[in-house]
């Protein structure tokens, strides 16, 4: 009996263990709601995250940077604080209705020049439909005929481990989800 209670200590936090995998593998929890032992688990930090968007446009796929214009600021906030697949489908979500403007993409992909991330812009659709020529707050203007719809965007997120056999921090892809537009 002495020898039960000795091991009771050790197979009661092997039973938590056990409990707080399943409820992160199996019901999409993150570590701090109920999926691990706290911040002592896994580095879900915003600042571990990143979100990757490839724009498929004329056959080439394209990166995009990821930028807060497009989506709520509070909606990726709440899905970096916890990223779960509902709260990832509700910032995908944001991108169903979008244009998107890259300056001079027919002559460039044309003349094979490389496409940057960082030239791309793109707009929320609910603007009016009627505009000719799209104002920026800087003043630039950008006529219609300018945007245009990709064939497809697929949106990546990552979040940074640490890999113990390599000793050192890698990129896994935690979700992914493509859209056709």
């Amino acid at each position: 009996m002495k020898k039960l209670l000795f091991y009771l200590p050790s197979f009661i936090l092997i039973m938590i263990a056990f409990t707080q995998i399943f409820f992160a593998k199996g019901l999409g929890q993150t570590s701090w709601k109920g999926g691990g032992f706290g911040m002592f688990s896994s580095l879900d930090s915003p600042h571990f995250q990143k979100t990757r968007i490839w724009v498929f446009y004329k056959g080439k796929k394209i990166a995009a940077n990821f930028s807060i214009k497009v989506v709520d600021k509070n909606l990726y906030r709440k899905f970096k604080a916890r990223p779960t697949t509902n709260n990832w489908l509700d910032v995908v979500d944001q991108f169903k209705n979008t244009l998107w403007y890259y300056p001079m993409i027919e002559e460039k992909i044309k003349l094979g020049i490389n496409l940057y991330p960082s030239d791309f812009d793109y707009i929320k659709k609910n603007i009016s439909k009627s505009f000719s020529v799209l104002t920026y707050s800087d003043g630039h203007q950008v006529p219609k005929e300018a945007f245009f719809k990709p064939e497809k965007i697929l949106l990546e997120h990552y979040r940074v481990r640490f890999d113990s056999s390599l000793f050192r921090l890698t990129s896994r892809k935690v979700f992914q989800k493509e859209l056709f537009f």
